[in-house]
């Protein structure tokens, strides 16, 4: 019994025709893939980059505010409570020297 053969696009194709409709079409979406996963892992870095270069600008506003109170006059540093997103200083712990 004779198999039945069914039509397709490619039947009109030579096979390098055939090919290269296939690596063309295969290559197409495999590069816009590739680009949109680019895109997406270059997001988050500079994310990541933005993300650490605020901790190191945070900690050398931090340090700066330490050095600056302690080469004020002989000043103890008061100490520092930290409530929800606030930082404030604790009046009866503030000395200062005489």
């Amino acid at each position: 019994m004779p198999r039945n053969r069914r039509h397709t696009r490619s039947d009109n194709l030579t096979p390098n025709e055939n090919l290269e409709q296939f690596l063309v079409g295969h290559l197409e979406q495999e590069n816009t893939q590739l680009c949109r996963d680019l895109e997406y892992e270059l997001a988050i870095n500079r994310r990541t980059i933005n993300n650490l270069r605020n901790q190191v600008n945070i900690l050398e506003n931090r340090e700066n505010i330490f050095t600056a109170v302690l080469n004020n006059q002989g000043q103890v540093i008061p100490r520092l409570r930290r409530q929800d997103a606030f930082i404030y200083k604790v009046e009866e712990d503030f000395e200062t020297s005489d």
